[in-house]
């Protein structure tokens, strides 16, 4: 998968929708934005869309396992942003493969 894939696999699990055109993307609040917020590289974007997301559909201690599993597992060649994105994509595919 490809960093942009996984980006807008990231902003549509979080309740982005592609709508108004390729450049107009809805965010769950309403907000148009010109793209997708840079969820693999910015900690900032994560914690307004992504953190809340994590635990509403997997309870308040999935953010800190992930966390956790990120700075005692995270390498060097990943910024922690990446990291923290990588396990939330894994948890992703989990909750996919627990509904299929």
């Amino acid at each position: 998968m490809t960093d942009q894939e996984k980006n807008e696999a990231l902003a549509r699990w979080a309740g982005f929708k592609g709508e108004g055109g390729e450049f107009c993307h809805i965010a769950p609040d309403g907000t148009e934005y010109a793209y997708y917020p840079d969820f693999l590289h910015s900690l900032d974007a994560q914690a307004k869309w992504l953190w809340k997301e994590v635990t509403s559909r997997f309870g308040p201690d999935a953010l800190s396992g992930i966390f956790n599993a990120v700075f005692f597992n995270h390498s060097s060649d990943m910024t922690f942003a990446e990291a923290c994105a990588e396990a939330i994509l894994a948890l992703i595919e989990a909750e996919k493969a627990v509904v299929a």
